[in-house]
Order: C-alpha cells, then sequence, then structure tokens
C-alpha cells in the first residue's frame, strides 16, 4: 500500500486517496486509453532514465561567457550588449553565465533587465527570481516592491519581502497585505485554489515565526497551527499560461510528469491568463518522502510573450518548513527555445 507524496509521485491524482499495490508477472505503464500521452523517451514502467532528461546545458551566449576568466567575460557583456539591448534573453543568460562564479555581476546584469523593461511584470518576475537565487536580498525586496506598481498577483512578491524585511514592524505591515491578498484570491479552479493554499501556508509559516504577531493582528486565529513538513517547494513562473512539462522523480527513481499545457489541461491555463496565478507546490513529509528528488522542465511551445521573453522559474525551497531550524534557500531556471529541457533542481529530503 502506498499513501500520501508516495502514490501521488508515482500516479498523479488517481493515487491521492491511496494505491494498492499488486504484483504480477508482466507489468505494463498506462492503459489504452492514455498511453500514448506518456513522455516515450523516458517511460520504462515508470521508471526514470537519467540519460534522456536534459539537452546541452546554457546558449551560446552563457557559453561564450563561462569559457574566460570573470573580469574579460564581463567586458565581452558589455560589447554584446550594445547589439542585443532589446532581447530579455540576452539578459537572462548573461546572468547565469555568471551566478556560480560572480554573483554580483550575475545581479548587476539581471537588474538590467529589470530597468529596461519595469512596465512587464513578466519581466520584473523574471529579475526577482535570479536576484533571490544569487543571494542579492537587498536588490530583491526593491525589485519585489516595484512590483507593487504594476498589475500582476500581490501576493508572490510580497511574500518574498515579508520573508526578507528585518523591521519586525515593516514585516507586521506586509503580514497583513498578504492576508489581505489571500482573502482576495478570486476563482475556484485549479490555479485559484493552489494559489490560495500557497498564500496560506506562507502567512501561517510567518505568524510561526513571529508569535508576537498574534497581538498586532487582526484575524491572526485564522493562520494559527502551521503545519511541518520535512521539505516544501514553491515553484513560479513568470508567463501566465506557458506550456511546460514538469517532471518529479523521487527517491525510488519513479518520475511523475505534471503536463502544463492547452491539451493536458485547457482550463487551469485559461484561468491564469484571467488571474495571474502561476505557482505549483510540493510538501514532502513521512518516511516515504526522504532521499533525493529531482525536477526537470521541458518546454512545449513557445513562450505567450510578445517581446521574446523567456520562461522563467522561481523555486523558493524550505528545509524544515515550519520548525525553529527552518532554511531558506532559492534557485531559477529559463527556457526559451521549444523543446528545451533544464534540470530546475536537486531536492534531498532528510
Amino acid at each position: 500500500m502506498l499513501k500520501g507524496l508516495a502514490a501521488t509521485n508515482m500516479y498523479g491524482e488517481a493515487g491521492r486517496n491511496g494505491v494498492l499495490l499488486i504484483t504480477t508477472k508482466n507489468a505494463v505503464y498506462g492503459t489504452a486509453d492514455n498511453r500514448q500521452n506518456a513522455d516515450a523517451l523516458q517511460l520504462r514502467n515508470n521508471v526514470y532514465d537519467a540519460r534522456e532528461t536534459t539537452g546541452p546545458t546554457g546558449s551560446a551566449i552563457s557559453r561564450s561567457l563561462s569559457g574566460i576568466p570573470v573580469a574579460p567575460a564581463y567586458r565581452r557583456y558589455l560589447e554584446l550588449r550594445k547589439s542585443r539591448d532589446a532581447d530579455p534573453g540576452f539578459y537572462l543568460d548573461a546572468s547565469a553565465a555568471f551566478r556560480d562564479r560572480d554573483p554580483v555581476l550575475s545581479s548587476r546584469i539581471v537588474s538590467n533587465l529589470a530597468e529596461r523593461m519595469s512596465d512587464r511584470p513578466a519581466a520584473v518576475s523574471a529579475a526577482l527570481y535570479g536576484l533571490l537565487a544569487n543571494g542579492s536580498h537587498e536588490a530583491a525586496i526593491v525589485v519585489a516592491e516595484s512590483l507593487a506598481s504594476v498589475p500582476s498577483p500581490a501576493g508572490s512578491a510580497l511574500v518574498s519581502r515579508a520573508l526578507l524585511a528585518k523591521d519586525k514592524q515593516e514585516k507586521a505591515a506586509l503580514v497583513r497585505q498578504l492576508i489581505k491578498a489571500h482573502r482576495q484570491v478570486q476563482g475556484t479552479g485549479e490555479a485559484a485554489r493552489e494559489y490560495r493554499t500557497f498564500l496560506q501556508r506562507e502567512i501561517q509559516n510567518l505568524f510561526r515565526a513571529n508569535p508576537e504577531f498574534a497581538g498586532m493582528i487582526p484575524g491572526a486565529y485564522d493562520y494559527e497551527n502551521c503545519p511541518t513538513y520535512r521539505a516544501r517547494l514553491v515553484i513560479e513562473w513568470n508567463l501566465p499560461g506557458a506550456e511546460f512539462n514538469l517532471q518529479s522523480v523521487n527517491p525510488q527513481q519513479r518520475f511523475y510528469d505534471w503536463e502544463h499545457s492547452q491539451l493536458a489541461a485547457p482550463e487551469r491555463l485559461r484561468e491564469e491568463h484571467q488571474t495571474g496565478y502561476t505557482v505549483k507546490t510540493f510538501d514532502f513529509y513521512g518516511a516515504d518522502s526522504s532521499g533525493e528528488w529531482l525536477f526537470n522542465v521541458e518546454l512545449l511551445s513557445d513562450p505567450p510573450s510578445p517581446d521574446n521573453l523567456p520562461l522563467v522559474f522561481g523555486c523558493r525551497i524550505y528545509e524544515n518548513f515550519g520548525m525553529a531550524s527552518q532554511t531558506v534557500s532559492y534557485q531559477t531556471v529559463h527556457l526559451g527555445r521549444v523543446g528545451e529541457k533544464q534540470q530546475l533542481l536537486r531536492l534531498f529530503v532528510k
């Protein structure tokens, strides 16, 4: 018998209430009705094949900047920028090339994207993901604040600001805004439900970490009893309605594909276009969740952006969510070509 995360990661929504495993001499994944939708490159009775996951890493820009020392690489970036200033993918590629070697330069480059496309929430969100991944928290706060002046769901940027704020009064004010955003989430579809739960968990966690807020903020009792998880993963993306496949691989090397496309989830994508709610969460708990998890993403169609902005994912990774020992880290990756596959992150759940 499989229950909880082990069941849903192996069998998807069909395993939500548990799965009874019966061993036979032969096993086939899928049925005649759904077998054609399986990923033929990776389907081996649902056993993950790491050799067939991602393509070449990095673009031509990032590779050209990665193969030389930092100083001449940055000079090359400045030279290339003269002819590519209007290309948002250029800034993301260049920032990625410096991320591991010089996070400060990486942040400077991705901040240029936010400055040049300050009226585009999708571009500013992409810059925010990059700054968080680089550990440039002060710059991230500034960029997150700028999202308040453009049409976009307020909750996600508010969460980042609330987590990073050091002043207690400022943090409490942000929690009040988060509560308002949570109560104003519209709709009953899948995207709205997930976005509403995402905000609820974040608010509960902020109250858990700041118990003095209970006497400062009206309605705090609605957010008591924060759940605890060995790990919690929050994945956001910058382009509502983008078509991609998110693959999770569990420690037993079984994979589950969450296809986010017009074919597989037309109602969700329509809802995203209307509301801007773009978030997917994973909670890890129980003995079955221990070990290394892998998450891969593949772009299934051209990004829905009139200015060639790539699809950018931002990941917030909590270890020991809801506990005194909680830690938070960030990662980001972007995709610009149909069929492009990238490893989103590796997560070791203790």
